[in-house]
């Protein structure tokens, strides 16, 4: 008998939580490890939709955070993160990042994101910052691409009121 076990693991996660970008280590291992017997289901969460006020990057919020569990989780896993010098709203990455998903670009633009914003200290609320990081995944965006508003009901988990999350589900998977 074929065994038709998999695990599907559904992981909601923001672009700009440093603790989704500390979790990707650990999911490409499973991708590889398990290759066929797993899927990733990536999906956006906004972590601070408007009117919710993004965070002070100088606040000490942050910095107790960063300095707590960020930088320690990183060291780590090897990783080398830095605190960001600004605090955007995400939605315009995860709306590119859906639009790279259609376009068969989606892991190349997921990680160039979360390098950008957390290695290179890029704002990845800005317009222009996306179109850039797009071409280096070799994407062709264009302003109106990037606020494409077809793409956001179906990149944001709206009403969900607890954090970004990762689930697991295994058995035989349809």
């Amino acid at each position: 008998m074929q065994n038709d076990a998999r695990a599907r693991i559904t992981v909601f996660s923001d672009y700009v939580c440093p603790f989704c970008y500390l979790e990707e280590p650990d999911l490409a291992r499973v991708r590889e490890e398990y290759e066929e017997a797993n899927e990733v289901d990536w999906r956006a969460y906004e972590l601070r939709s408007d009117p919710v006020p993004t965070l002070d990057p100088d606040g000490d919020y942050l910095h107790r955070v960063w300095n707590a569990s960020v930088y320690p989780m990183a060291g780590s896993l090897g990783m080398t993160l830095r605190l960001p010098p600004a605090q955007p709203r995400s939605r315009k990455a995860l709306e590119a990042a859906e639009y790279a998903r259609g376009e068969r670009r989606f892991d190349e633009m997921h990680e160039a994101f979360f390098r950008a914003f957390f290695e290179d200290g890029k704002d990845i609320g800005r317009e222009e910052v996306l179109l850039e990081i797009g071409a280096s995944v070799g994407l062709e965006l264009t302003r109106s691409g990037v606020s494409s508003p077809s793409l956001v009901t179906r990149s944001t988990a709206r009403g969900r009121t607890s954090r970004p999350s990762t689930r697991l589900q295994t058995g035989v998977l349809e």
